[in-house]
C-alpha cells in the first residue's frame, strides 16, 4: 500500500493479509498504469483522503491498477504491528517497489509464451539460468514429463517452477486439491523472496523424433496464488493403489489420514494415490478459468530471447549493472575453469574477479556469487558443451598448437590478434581433450575391476 506524506516523500506500508482479502480487492475497479511514475503522481496527500481508504498496487501483466478500498476506519489502528512501513522519496521507494514485486515472482510485462517447443531443452535453459543450488533435481521433472507425453491416458498439463534451490513439477490438478503435496509446496513460497520463482503453466502435445513438444506460458506467481487460495477444493476421498497386488481401494479422505498405519498393515504399502473432490467437473472448471487468467497477457517469444531477459533481469536483482557479462550458471563455471576459459564471480557491486582455479570457483560458490563470462568465451564453452567426439586427436591438436605458437613468433605484434584468439581456442580445446580421455580411462578401469569381480 502507498500513502503520500508530503512533496516526494511517501510511506510504502507492507501490510501482511488473508488471500481471501487480496483475491477480494483484485476485483475491484481501479486506475490504470503502464508507468510506475504516473501512478506515484495520482497518490493523494495524507489528509485528503477520507480515513479507512487505503490505496493498493495490483499488478496486471506490464499493467498496474491502483486500487482505492475502503478498508474500514479502524484498519491501521488494528494493523499497527502487521508488515513495517518504508518512507522515501518517489525514486527510492519506487525502486524499492519494483524489485520486492519483482523476486515474489511478479512480472512488470506481459507473460512469456514460448509455443511448439522443446519442453524439457527449453526448462532445462531456465534451470540452468534461473536455479542455483540442486540444479540435479530437473532430472525428477524430466522423468514426470516423459512419462506423461508417452502415457496417452496421462493428463497432459502441468504446473512447474524453477527457484533458487530447486524446482518442482506437478499435475495441474493436483495443485487445485487441498492437502496434497502439489498444493502444499505450490503454494509454500508466496512471502519468500529470497527464492526467485518463476512459475509455468506447461501443457504437452506430441513426441516428434524423440523429442517432447508442447507449449511453455510464463504466469505471475503471486496472482495465480491468490487464485489458488481462494479456489482451491478440499479432498472428499483418497483412491489407493496397493504395492502388494496393484488393487486399488477408495477410502474416505478423513479415514486416510488418521488411519493411515493401520491401513498399510492391512493393504501393504501404497504404490500411488490420488486424491478425489466431491465434483469433478467443478474442478476441472476452476483449472480452466486459471488457465485462462494469463491469456490477456502473453508475448510470443522465442526460447533464447526469454533466457537472454531473465539472466538480465537477475543480473539486474543481484546487482552487477556493468552489462559487460553474459550470465552462466555454476556448472557451466566449473566446467570453464577446467578447462582454462576467462569466466569471473561478479559481485553486487558491479565488479568482478577473474578465477583462476578451481579454489577461486569454490571460494565463489561459497560465497554465492553469479558467474559470468565475455560473449565470445561463453560460445566457446558452449561449443565444447556440444562436442561429443573431437574432430582432432590430443597428438593432432598438440601439433596445430606448436603450428600456431610458431607462426605468432614468426609474425609481427600488431598481425597477432587473431593468432592469439586462435591459440587461446587451441589451449581450451587441448584441457578438454585431457579431460575427455582422462574420463575415458577411469571409466575402463572401473569396467575392468568389475570383470575381475565377476
Amino acid at each position: 500500500m502507498l500513502a503520500k506524506i508530503e512533496e516526494n516523500c511517501f510511506c510504502m506500508w507492507k501490510v501482511m493479509l488473508p488471500r481471501q482479502k487480496i483475491y477480494e480487492i483484485r476485483q475491484e475497479e481501479g486506475e490504470e498504469f503502464y508507468n510506475l511514475s504516473d501512478l506515484f503522481e495520482r497518490i493523494p496527500l495524507v489528509g485528503t483522503q477520507a480515513k479507512g481508504k487505503m490505496n493498493f498496487i495490483i499488478l496486471q501483466g506490464p499493467m498496474m491498477q491502483l486500487i482505492t478500498k475502503d478498508m474500514g476506519e479502524n484498519f491501521v489502528e488494528l494493523n499497527l504491528y502487521n508488515g513495517k512501513n518504508i518512507v522515501g522519496t518517489q525514486k527510492e521507494i519506487m525502486e524499492m517497489l519494483q524489485d520486492s514485486l519483482q523476486k515474489q515472482g511478479c512480472n512488470f510485462q506481459n507473460n512469456a509464451f514460448l509455443k511448439n517447443v522443446d519442453v524439457l531443452e527449453t526448462l532445462e535453459k531456465i534451470v540452468e539460468c534461473n536455479t542455483d543450488y540442486y540444479q540435479s533435481d530437473f532430472r525428477y521433472d524430466r522423468n514426470i514429463l516423459l512419462e506423461a507425453a508417452v502415457n496417452k491416458e496421462a493428463s497432459k498439463n502441468f504446473f512447474w517452477m524453477s527457484r533458487a534451490n530447486g524446482v518442482w513439477c506437478f499435475p495441474e490438478r493436483d495443485v487445485y486439491i487441498k492437502h496434497t503435496n502439489a498444493y502444499n509446496l505450490w503454494t509454500f513460497y508466496g512471502e519468500n523472496q529470497e527464492e526467485h520463482v518463476r512459475a509455468f503453466f506447461v501443457r504437452l502435445k506430441e513426441i516428434v523424433d524423440g523429442k517432447v513438444r508442447g507449449d511453455v506460458l510464463e504466469l505471475d506467481y503471486q496472482k495465480h496464488l491468490d487464485y489458488i487460495c481462494t479456489r482451491a477444493l478440499a479432498p472428499t476421498h483418497v483412491k489407493v493403489v496397493s504395492e502388494k497386488n496393484d488393487n486399488s481401494y477408495i477410502l474416505g479422505y478423513e479415514e486416510y489420514i488418521s488411519e493411515w498405519p493401520l491401513l498399510v498393515g492391512k493393504f501393504g504399502i501404497e504404490k500411488q494415490k490420488t486424491y478425489l473432490v466431491e465434483n469433478e467437473i467443478h474442478l476441472d472448471c476452476i483449472a480452466a478459468k486459471g488457465r485462462n487468467m494469463f491469456w490477456n497477457f502473453i508475448q510470443g517469444t522465442e526460447v533464447d530471447n526469454y533466457i537472454r531477459r531473465l539472466e538480465a533481469e537477475k543480473l539486474k536483482s543481484y546487482g552487477y549493472t556493468a552489462g559487460d557479462m553474459m550470465l552462466i550458471g555454476q556448472g557451466d563455471a566449473k566446467t570453464a575453469v577446467k578447462n582454462g576459459l576467462k569466466c569471473y564471480s561478479l559481485n553486487n557491486d558491479g565488479t568482478k574477479e577473474i578465477l583462476l582455479d578451481e579454489e577461486d570457483y569454490s571460494k565463489a560458490v561459497g560465497g554465492k556469487k553469479l558467474f559470468g563470462m565475455e560473449l565470445e568465451e561463453k560460445e566457446l564453452l558452449q561449443s565444447l558443451n556440444q562436442m561429443t567426439i573431437p574432430l582432432f586427436n590430443h597428438i593432432e591438436m598438440q601439433r596445430i598448437y606448436e603450428f600456431l605458437l610458431q607462426a605468432g613468433m614468426e609474425n609481427e605484434v600488431e598481425q597477432n590478434g587473431v593468432l592469439n584468439g586462435m591459440i587461446h581456442k587451441t589451449e581450451c580445446f587441448l584441457s578438454w581433450g585431457e579431460a575427455v580421455e582422462q574420463e575415458v580411462t577411469i571409466k575402463e578401469w572401473e569396467a575392468s575391476q568389475d570383470e575381475i569381480i565377476q
